[in-house]
């Protein structure tokens, strides 16, 4: 299956498309595959020789930073894993930006995508087929997490009336963050929490 991990915490996906906690990130089965959700990451062109994007990034000595293309798009994303991770292949969420808006709200339209993960955020924004922003944040309840996108759709020029908001992941249309965002936010989707981990789960064995 697979397992998240950022710089302090990790969950791992089990066959009932339940995110359980892990209270050590070496926990993780060894056949799991490995996708960070880590907030320091720098994404750049792949025929970037310049190193200093990655000077941007704060690493810390008990970290590395890896790089991966991004299946589909001519860039990169360099990002930092704790040393103490052994694995030889480790995913950013970022890999998968292509199939996390191939949602049918997201056609032929402005649109930003919102998958939660436990207390994290994966933000995508979208015009056609060009990429408006990308970002992935922790938040502790769900009025920071309404003033993250209204912060977004604020600086991307995008209409909280019309512009699709659509949810993916570990949330649902009664939860308390739904409730919230409706009052603000007028086109909103949640997809089945079922969907984006079999998205991500087909894209790791393609």
């Amino acid at each position: 299956m697979i397992t998240f991990i950022d710089q302090q915490q990790a969950f791992r996906l089990n066959s009932n498309f339940e995110l359980k906690n892990l209270e050590n990130q070496l926990e993780y089965i060894s056949t799991d595959a490995l996708v960070s959700i880590t907030e320091k990451f720098c994404i750049k062109p792949n025929k970037s020789s310049s190193s200093s994007e990655v000077q941007l990034l704060p690493v810390y000595p008990n970290e590395s930073i890896q790089q991966n293309r991004i299946h589909g798009l001519d860039y990169q994303v360099d990002f930092t894993v704790r040393n103490t991770i052994n694995s030889k292949r480790i995913h950013h969420i970022s890999e998968f930006i292509q199939r996390l808006t191939s949602s049918e709200e997201c056609k032929e339209k402005t649109c930003v995508t919102v998958v939660i993960l436990k207390n994290k955020a994966i933000v995508i924004g979208k015009r056609l087929q060009e990429y408006l922003h990308f970002s992935c944040f922790q938040f502790d309840n769900p009025t920071e997490l309404l003033y993250q996108l209204n912060a977004i759709y604020l600086d991307k020029g995008l209409d909280r009336e019309t512009d699709p908001l659509v949810f993916k992941g570990e949330i649902r249309e009664d939860s308390q963050i739904i409730h919230l965002i409706k009052i603000y936010f007028r086109n909103i989707n949640v997809n089945e929490p079922t969907q984006v981990y079999q998205v991500l789960i087909d894209h790791l064995a393609s």
